[in-house]
């Protein structure tokens, strides 16, 4: 049977940016690992920060694929959609409205994104039976780097960060933050901060979170074997897969097979996606928009049929400072031009400017007879460039109007007081 499971099935973990990873990102903040949840169903929530993460999701989604062709690829859209929205509420001027535009943001105001992404994350942590899940956020700020009250107010109460105080010049710094990150993740990520912390680097904005949902129907182990699968260059090679008759909700699209495979109670979901002889995964990724995934998440019907699967376990890193500046960010990213004025005081700033030096996601899925565990950190480095002193008439000065031509000085003078004409 010629599938192509496992590009979609990593396709599909990125796209549970858009289901269970919008389902995870919920909040759990401060240096001790986040609590894991279990138990009641969520609230239903109309969430406008949900769609719009979604819609970023999708576009961010996109623009990886066409450049990571030919590779397994997993990314967590949420993740790095909380860190950029935390980020969001420090910009200032045309960088808040490129990053307005990049996030799906556009028509509201800091606040009201802030109020809906609380709710939302609210409703998103609220447990589950059969699953485990935890979002953290923190914030690691270089020692004398003053941040605006109102920002640390903003990410602490929205986003429950927790905001500490580092050295970021020592040695074990960067051992520090991985630590948290590491224990957030239940040891999935080892590390987001690579060292030595260039001396530019002011603070790190990071997010990390844990998912480990059990199938509503797991597989037996003593049916999984070896199975054929057919590489997008046609090579067939044999993997281990899981095997399993069910009834199972599946669907018929435009150029895809999809089947929806429940965790838990059903609130978490996977969706797999199979092109269709003649069509590749990225044929599918290519179409992705926000109404094209509404409606291949829709109109699912329960079917009696076998299900073969292939095991895996992924581990996936990737910069997005190149996918983000191509889908609308490109100031935030310039020492030039970015504004994050609102995230430190300005009397500190007064000189220099700040710009996302880097933005660092790295992911892990593995998928099993028992269900799936999956886990992502991102992290946004935000580093501060010296502009040149201004240019400061502020005493006293010779003034001199020259002829370049000719080598004339035409007019030549002195000011000692601007007031007197």
């Amino acid at each position: 049977m010629k599938t192509q499971w496992i590009s979609v099935l990593l396709w599909t973990f990125a796209l549970l940016g858009l289901s269970v990873w919008a389902a995870v990102a919920g909040s759990w903040l401060g240096l001790s690992p986040p609590a894991s949840a279990t138990g009641t169903q969520a609230a239903s929530v109309d969430s406008k920060y949900g769609t719009a993460q979604t819609d970023f999701g999708l576009e961010l989604f996109r623009r990886i694929a066409e450049t990571e062709k030919n590779k397994n690829v997993f990314v967590s859209p949420s993740s790095a959609a909380v860190v950029l929205a935390m980020a969001y509420n420090g910009a200032r001027g045309s960088t808040q409205a490129a990053m307005e535009q990049t996030l799906k943001l556009r028509g509201t105001t800091v606040d009201e994104v802030n109020k809906e992404a609380s709710a939302w994350l609210k409703a998103i942590a609220s447990p589950t039976p059969g699953v485990e899940m935890s979002i953290g956020n923190s914030v690691w700020l270089r020692n004398g780097v003053p941040l605006q009250p109102q920002f640390k107010q903003r990410i602490e109460q929205t986003y429950r960060a927790h905001v500490t105080n580092l050295d970021l010049g020592k040695p074990d710094a960067a051992r520090i933050i991985n630590a948290w990150v590491k224990s957030a993740t239940n040891n999935r990520i080892e590390e987001i901060v690579t060292p030595p912390i260039s001396h530019d680097t002011m603070l790190f904005l990071i997010n990390a979170l844990y998912f480990k949902g059990r199938w509503t129907t797991p597989f037996d182990p003593k049916q999984t074997r070896g199975a054929p699968f057919t590489l997008l260059n046609g090579t067939t090679i044999n993997v281990p897969t899981m095997d399993r008759t069910n009834i199972y909700e599946t669907k018929n699209g435009n150029g895809y097979r999809a089947v929806r495979l429940p965790y838990g109670e059903g609130r978490f979901s996977m969706y797999v996606f199979v092109p269709t002889e003649g069509a590749t995964v990225y044929d599918l990724v290519s179409q992705l928009t926000l109404d094209t995934w509404r409606s291949m998440i829709t109109g699912f019907n329960k079917r009696n049929l076998p299900l073969l699967m292939p095991k895996f376990t992924s581990n996936y890193a990737i910069t997005l400072n190149e996918p983000l500046k191509a889908i609308g960010m490109a100031e935030a990213f310039d020492a030039t031009r970015s504004d994050l004025s609102g995230m430190v005081d300005a009397t500190w700033l007064r000189g220099n400017r700040l710009y996302i030096s880097e933005v660092k996601q790295k992911t892990f899925v593995e998928v099993n007879e028992e269900g799936t565990e999956a886990a992502a950190s991102t992290s946004a480095g935000i580093s501060v460039t010296s502009m040149p002193a201004p240019f400061a008439v502020d005493r006293p000065f010779v003034a001199a109007i020259q002829d370049g031509a000719t080598n004339t000085v035409l007019l030549l003078g002195i000011v000692v007081d601007p007031r007197h004409t």
